[in-house]
């Protein structure tokens, strides 16, 4: 019997197989009429109300991976990454090619809980699996990061300091640029923004200049690339400091 996204058909028509597979296309459907009724709830970031209804279509079938892939969403969203690795991982290990991105977020999220070697692991095995080229560039700079990590904590080379609240906040900041001249630094924000369905929350691109004294002064938004009609993620500064942005519409959903 092999069993996709919820499909289940049988190799070998054998009596088992099929009262199996019955079994599982009845869950199925119930768990796929759950998760239609429930999309508005998603919408209207009303996470306790879509992950009943999630939940309830996961465990009407062992093998159902959309649920979970939500649920894992839901928690990533929420902050509750232990939580989301748990699910990302269900996800996995019940259809590792069904939605290839998902282990892209499992990885950023080992790597962000400090488990180095698991989220490198994720970052290759995504680069076998899909050939978007933004996302690849995500996942090989992940690699790279890994191994950096792991290296540092092994010789005890690694000292994490703030910036200062000139650039760190209570929103999650990364994917820094810094120009040549050590002055000028550019980064991506995460900030909160409730008017955006499902996600409630936008990337803006953020710049930050050292003052006389040396310490990063008041970071602000980049205005001429900074938009309400794009996701602003990752930005490049060119060897003569210009900025090559990169974005997504807002409508394209999670990357």
């Amino acid at each position: 019997m092999v069993i996709h996204g919820g499909g289940v058909y049988c190799q070998q028509p054998t009596a088992n197989c099929l009262l199996s597979a019955r079994r599982l296309f009845i869950a199925g459907q119930e768990g796929h009429q759950a998760v239609r009724e429930r999309q508005h709830c998603l919408q209207q970031r009303k996470f306790e109300c879509a992950k009943s209804d999630f939940t309830k279509a996961a465990n009407a079938d062992a093998r159902f991976v959309e649920p979970r892939i939500m649920l894992a969403e839901i928690a990533e969203m929420e902050g509750k990454d232990a939580e989301a690795i748990t699910r990302y991982r269900e996800a996995m290990t019940i259809a590792p090619r069904f939605f290839p991105t998902a282990q892209l977020h499992l990885a950023d999220l080992e790597f962000r809980s400090g488990q180095y070697a698991e989220a490198e692991k994720n970052y290759k095995g995504y680069l076998d699996k899909e050939q978007e080229p933004q996302r690849k560039a995500r996942a090989r700079l992940g690699i790279a990061n890994c191994q950096f990590a792991a290296d540092a904590i092994a010789t005890g080379s690694l000292r994490a300091k703030e910036l200062g609240p000139g650039v760190n906040s209570a929103d999650p900041e990364y994917y820094p640029c810094i120009t040549a001249d050590d002055a000028t630094l550019i980064f991506t924000r995460r900030v909160k923004a409730p008017e955006i369905a499902i996600y409630g929350m936008q990337e803006d691109f953020y710049v930050s200049r050292r003052g006389a004294d040396g310490a990063w002064q008041p970071s602000k938004p980049i205005p001429t690339v900074s938009t309400a009609e794009y996701n602003e993620g990752a930005g490049t500064l060119t060897a003569w400091a210009m900025m090559a942005p990169g974005a997504n519409p807002r409508s394209s959903g999670r990357t």
